[in-house]
């Protein structure tokens, strides 16, 4: 760690699932876009998120197009757009990979909301946080579906976390 201010300070992760996709017909997976429901979906996931949590800094996406087009959809509840980088590490990843992405996030950045894919974020709100709150584990053990964030809390840095709590899973529809 850089400094023992560091060690307490607070931070919030957002790990969300991408809206729902649509299969069509003879399109690569990565191709993938939004269907009605996810166009309907993201938007309200952006509100939650701008509601409950405030004004992310950061937010680190799949390239997929489907995780684009619910960023993308997400962004538009805000007052303002966060910054936004496209992580090619963040497609098809494990969960360990997933934490490798974390692990160099800025230390700058307080509230980073990361877009990624099944099964690697659920993997991930299952083993990364150091504890996890009993409301969300009952979440995380039906299922993590599309638009699902998951609210992680994290003291101290993102490469060092002094601890870190899955705090809640919210599944926002529009």
């Amino acid at each position: 760690m850089t400094s023992g201010q560091d060690d307490m300070t607070s931070r919030t992760l957002l790990l969300m699932r991408h809206a729902k996709s649509a299969w069509p017909v003879g399109v690569a997976d990565v191709l993938r876009p939004l269907n009605q429901r996810g166009r309907r979906d993201a938007p309200e996931a952006g509100r939650w998120i701008a509601s409950a949590i405030g004004q992310p800094d950061l937010m680190v996406v799949s390239p997929a197009v489907r995780t684009r087009q619910t960023a993308d959809l997400a962004i538009t509840m805000f007052g303002r757009g966060p910054a936004v980088t496209y992580d090619d590490r963040i497609y098809e990843a494990h969960w360990t990979a997933l934490a490798a992405v974390i692990s160099g996030l800025p230390n700058d950045a307080m509230t980073v909301v990361v877009i990624g894919h099944n099964p690697g974020l659920e993997e991930l709100a299952a083993h990364w946080p150091q504890s996890v709150a009993d409301d969300a584990r009952e979440v995380l053990d039906q299922k993590f579906p599309t638009s699902a964030i998951a609210v992680v809390e994290v003291t101290g840095s993102w490469v060092e976390p002094r601890s870190s709590r899955l705090r809640q899973i919210v599944i926002p529809r529009g």
